[in-house]
């Protein structure tokens, strides 16, 4: 019967539709050690000191089996290995337009890459580890012209390449076709590679010019050369201090990371859209977004279907609560569904402020009202948490509810029911009279043979409501003829009753809610 009201409750929460438009896990937390954006559309993942890389379908482009892998340049990022001393370039992956690529070299020590760790118009600077030369590799893996004959190089840009070979300094196109810089019959070397389509070349004195795409003409350079422009080559140290990287361009219309009670969620200018579970947070990225959970576990959720995740919240029904000492006592709450769109598929109550994290026994009275049995730990002000959970195990929202508990001498009342009349054959009167703990006296009709209709304000009061059953219905088993509203359960594995709630979750989330209660009561303590 619970779960048929729960069911019920369900469909009342998504508003009676079937399709599920909430953000879900797209990787789930501890599937990987590290997780960063190599770019629009893919993900760079580190697990057992390995790395390699996932799109955002979640699909395995390369392994985790590469020792680093660079930025994203030009729609390319190279995947290396590293033996000593040098990296060697061990496969590529490739974003062009949305459509993902991906290669293995299987000859993984061949090459290592010299300086520039990217590719560039298509190749990238390459070492032959067995003569030493250099060259340019592709992002299949192929060299151009099918050889490394070259002293140095750097990567190509405007066309053409900084090159050296048998000691001289010129350019070089990707047809392999010689560019030498002349004027008057004197030869110039090379100095920069082009951008804007200027360069910087250097006569046989060591006088530098500008000089233009085609060589037509020159200009003196006074400055000290710093840079090779475009890549942040340090000439005069020869070292690389930058190299330039793709953006990666986050998503305007998503909603933003915001921070409450030292969590992270999402919220739109209208309204929360994830509510605040996670350690750390990045803004959307092409709808998918990386998260950090509150052991440091990172994940990534994915909100191609939407971005809300819609809520339910809960109230008390009754303030006081009474049980005898050494005995459980329960609260009594209400799920508002107003304003909820998505399935809830576990709810978990916690008492904060109990002495321990374990989640409460609930029952379902109707598709509205719910129970939980708690073991008291002192009288006034208790205070618990009602936890609601997407199906795929996201924190949909989180409410507190606070009761007055006090032990109660035990419980004295008073049951009549009457005879049903003939106007109303399937009712009958009773009247309850309760005089410990609090003074209660009611009159109401309730369903012969049944326990369905029986006021709220009677609910707290377990041994009574036993005995109100089993007058209403003398042929059944109170406890079977409570049912319908009310269940003695045996204890349920807390696992079964809420799968997605982790206990390191639950004990480091009752530590937050805690601070955060006795915040509140320290500033009501303050004297004004």
């Amino acid at each position: 019967m619970k779960r048929n009201l729960f069911l019920l409750v369900l469909l009342l929460c998504v508003g009676l539709t079937e399709t599920q438009a909430q953000p879900k896990w797209l990787v789930k937390p501890g599937t990987y050690d590290q997780i960063s954006f190599l770019s629009n559309n893919l993900l760079k993942v580190k697990k057992d000191g390995r790395v390699g890389v996932i799109d955002n379908q979640g699909n395995e482009i390369l392994p985790t089996e590469y020792d680093s892998i660079f930025p994203m340049y030009q729609g390319v990022a190279i995947a290396t290995k590293y033996k000593a001393p040098h990296w060697y370039v061990g496969g590529t992956v490739i974003d062009n337009n949305n459509k993902v690529t991906s290669n293995r070299f299987a000859a993984t020590y061949s090459f290592w890459y010299e300086k520039y760790p990217f590719f560039s118009e298509g190749y990238l600077v390459v070492v032959d580890t067995k003569t030493g030369r250099s060259g340019f590799m592709d992002v299949r893996g192929k060299l151009l012209g099918g050889s490394t004959s070259l002293q140095s190089a750097a990567p190509f840009s405007e066309g053409l390449a900084w090159v050296k070979y048998n000691n001289q300094l010129f350019y070089m196109d990707k047809n392999c076709q010689r560019h030498v810089p002349e004027f008057g019959g004197v030869v110039y070397y090379a100095r920069t590679n082009f951008k804007n389509g200027q360069a910087i070349i250097e006569d046989e004195f060591g006088n530098m010019y500008f000089t233009n795409r085609n060589f037509s003409s020159r200009s003196k350079f006074n400055g000290y050369l710093e840079t090779d422009y475009l890549f942040r080559y340090d000439a005069s140290r020869n070292t690389l201090s930058d190299f330039p990287v793709d953006e990666i361009s986050a998503n305007t219309t998503a909603p933003e990371p915001y921070k409450k009670n030292d969590l992270y969620g999402y919220r739109s200018v209208k309204e929360v859209s994830i509510f605040p579970q996670f350690r750390n947070v990045s803004k959307f990225v092409n709808d998918i977004a990386i998260v950090e959970n509150t052991k440091g576990k990172p994940g990534v959720i994915t909100a191609r279907n939407g971005y809300s995740m819609g809520y339910c919240t809960t109230s008390s029904i009754q303030k006081n609560v009474y049980a005898q000492r050494g005995k459980d006592a329960v609260i009594l709450f209400r799920v508002n569904t107003d304003n909820s769109n998505v399935p809830i598929e576990s709810m978990a109550v916690q008492h904060l402020s109990g002495k321990n994290t374990d989640l409460l026994d609930w029952n379902s009275i109707d598709y509205m009202r719910y129970t939980a049995t708690f073991t008291p730990t002192a009288e006034g002000e208790n205070i618990f948490a009602v936890y609601f959970f997407s199906e795929d195990g996201l924190l949909v929202s989180e409410n507190l509810l606070t009761y007055n508990f006090q032990y109660a001498a035990p419980l004295d009342y008073d049951i009549n029911v009457g005879q049903a009349s003939a106007s109303s054959p399937h009712t009958v009167p009773v009247n309850v009279i309760i005089s410990n703990p609090n003074s209660i006296s009611m009159s109401f009709r309730a369903a012969k043979d049944s326990a369905a209709i029986i006021p709220a304000a009677l609910f707290p009061f377990l041994p009574m409501a036993n005995t109100l059953c089993a007058a209403l219905s003398p042929s059944a088993n109170p406890s079977v003829a409570l049912g319908s509203f009310w269940k003695a359960t045996k204890k349920r594995s807390q696992s079964a009753r809420i799968s997605v709630c982790t206990a390191m979750w639950l004990r480091a989330r009752k530590k937050i809610l805690r601070r955060k209660i006795t915040r509140r009561n320290q500033k009501k303590q303050v004297p004004r």
